[in-house]
């Protein structure tokens, strides 16, 4: 494993660093040398950050496909509470697709996820997606409020996010703004009133 692990460790750090090509190259490397030595569940944390780094290289097949299998193993493997990291994932996948029927499916079931485990580990993505949605649907209000919640609990809790996320959420928020969305100052912070208004901003139009 320890090469599995040093290869992991390496792609993490690419993509920290905005180097996408090598990060695909060394996590493919860690989950290969996983599955030579024929082991299922440590698989999980390559094939997160192997479909976390094809969404942001917009390798969209690579990006589905990585997305899919984690999903199908944490399933498997009962890791319910990490199923929203691949939603995320094929959110992103959706959206760039222009499937906003297909994307709204699986933020719902990341937040279905979320209520069914009470865990918040993966709130933060799941409301980036919600945010991404809302935008897709016209929802700007929507979006703004997400964004803001999205950033009262990472400050809180002192959390950062990794530069590519924060480009993103920079820039949408910056876009938000210019068309007149200011963020909200009364964005809620607990976790079921989050998953209220990110199901309400995802909700098929009437």
């Amino acid at each position: 494993m320890t090469t599995a692990r040093a290869a992991l460790l390496r792609g993490q750090l690419a993509y920290f660093a905005g180097d996408h090509g090598r990060a695909l190259s060394e996590l493919s490397l860690s989950l290969s040398e996983i599955r030579r030595l024929g082991l299922i569940g440590p698989q999980a944390p390559p094939l997160r950050s192997l479909c976390t780094t094809a969404v942001t290289a917009e390798r969209w097949d690579l990006a589905e496909s990585t997305a899919r299998e984690f999903v199908r193993l944490v399933t498997d493997t009962g890791e319910i509470a990490a199923l929203p990291y691949g939603y995320h994932a094929l959110t992103a996948v959706a959206l760039a697709r222009g499937d906003l029927g297909g994307a709204s499916q699986h933020v719902a079931h990341g937040l279905a996820a979320i209520r069914r485990t009470r865990s918040a580990v993966t709130l933060d993505d799941t409301l980036l997606a919600a945010a991404r949605v809302a935008t897709a649907h016209g929802r700007s209000q929507a979006a703004s409020r997400l964004y803001a919640a999205r950033d009262h609990r990472r400050e809180r809790l002192g959390l950062a996010d990794p530069a590519p996320v924060a480009r993103h959420v920079d820039r949408e928020v910056r876009r938000l703004r210019s068309a007149g969305h200011a963020p909200p100052t009364d964005a809620p912070s607990d976790r079921d009133d989050l998953l209220d208004v990110a199901e309400a901003a995802i909700a098929p139009a009437p």
